[in-house]
């Protein structure tokens, strides 16, 4: 509701109009493509890179749901070349797990490993709910790579980060890989 009356009352090209197109596009699988591609052309018009950044993931996500893989990484790209000037080590990790699907979808391993590590150096700094993170993107990667050796190695890290974290879709799943 506070999306759609945003919308409403929002000015055109605004922030606010913006950032409800982005939850929009997270809302309305339907819409996701239009909503996320109006939230792009206003962010990339403001000064705001958060919402920017947020732009390209919504618009990312969308085309990558449609598996348009090769879409998705430019979107991805644009954002990881707002990382330098985004300090949130938060917001980074978040940059990073959501540009290696658009990797992965062209298989492009290599290029999707160094970003599940980048991902994992930023989350092991933070709680351990983001640890488990870190740890569940390099599984992710390896299993997708049949790198059964590496996925071995990763599994008393997987445990350790599992029994430490919160409920969260990827402790089951880690375990499972």
């Amino acid at each position: 509701g506070w999306a759609e009356r945003a919308l409403e009352l929002g000015l055109p090209a605004s922030p606010a109009r913006a950032w409800a197109l982005v939850a929009r596009s997270y809302c309305r699988p339907q819409e996701a493509e239009t909503a996320a591609s109006e939230a792009c052309e206003i962010a990339v018009r403001l000064p705001d890179l958060e919402l920017r950044s947020y732009a390209f993931h919504a618009l990312a996500d969308a085309v990558l749901a449609d598996g348009r893989y090769e879409e998705a990484r430019r979107f991805a790209e644009r954002r990881l070349e707002l990382l330098d000037r985004i300090g949130d080590p938060d917001h980074a990790a978040d940059v990073y797990w959501s540009a290696i699907p658009g990797y992965l979808g062209q298989g492009l391993f290599d290029d999707a490993r160094r970003l599940a590590e980048l991902h994992d150096e930023v989350t092991n700094r933070l709680s351990p709910h983001h640890e488990l993170h870190g740890v569940a993107f390099l599984l992710e990667v390896e299993e997708l790579a049949a790198n059964w050796q590496r996925i071995l190695e990763l599994t008393p890290r997987a445990e350790r980060a599992v029994e430490a974290s919160t409920p969260c879709i990827h402790r089951p799943r880690s375990l499972a890989v």
